[in-house]
């Protein structure tokens, strides 16, 4: 098991790493995905994915930040249409507990040309 710090802080981040001996033992515990709190903080598990096996499946992602609070995913999609941002797989606006916008969030291009003369071209910087 390991718990993730803050390296300034010296505080838990809010996450952490349960390693399984046996694939059996975290298909029971993901089959058994009860809800329950620590301290008084939900606990939610998820299946997590090592670095490559996401950097296989995710290809082409541009990080986009100072997004307006009030934008959601539909929002973001719009925008990048209306300024001739072509070739769209994805969208993804960070979420709170509550389900409010954190004002950043990701999105995945089809090709790495689109996601490059983005960042290059400063097109997000109409928002």
């Amino acid at each position: 098991m390991r718990i993730i710090y803050d390296k300034v802080l010296c505080k838990p981040k809010g996450y952490g790493y349960v390693e399984f001996a046996e694939e059996e033992s975290l298909s029971k515990v993901m089959a058994n995905k009860t809800s329950f709190a620590i301290n008084g903080r939900k606990i939610m598990i998820k299946r997590s994915q090592s670095v490559t096996k996401l950097r296989e499946d995710v290809r082409n992602v541009v990080y986009v930040t100072n997004l307006p609070f009030s934008y959601d995913e539909g929002n973001l999609k719009s925008f990048l249409e209306k300024n001739e941002v072509n070739d769209i797989i994805d969208c993804l606006i960070t979420k709170d507990d509550s389900g409010n916008s954190k004002g950043f969030g990701f999105v995945e291009f089809d090709n790495e040309v689109e996601g490059i003369l983005i960042v290059k071209s400063n097109r997000l910087r109409k928002l």
